[in-house]
């Protein structure tokens, strides 16, 4: 998955959110700015808990929703503190 690998590259301790902290960042994305919210399809990937499917979070309505891996979402990565 490209997401998983993207926030890999960043270093140390970054990675993808698990569901949890997705729903963090959506209850405070006006305060940390910087996500997609225009429109039904920007949904933000959680760390895949499953080998073909993950969880996502939409950021415009809210909603949870399981898709493949395949699918296009976008990513926000979060670091473990050191």
């Amino acid at each position: 998955m490209e997401a998983i690998a993207a926030c890999s590259s960043l270093g140390q301790g970054w990675r993808l959110p698990n569901l949890e902290e997705l729903n963090i960042l959506y209850n405070n994305r006006n305060i940390i700015g910087g996500f997609r919210t225009s429109n039904g399809e920007d949904a933000y990937w959680s760390n895949p808990v499953q080998k073909e499917i993950g969880k996502t979070k939409n950021f415009w309505g809210g909603y949870e929703g399981s898709v493949f891996l395949t699918f296009p979402n976008f990513a926000r990565a979060v670091r473990d503190e050191h």
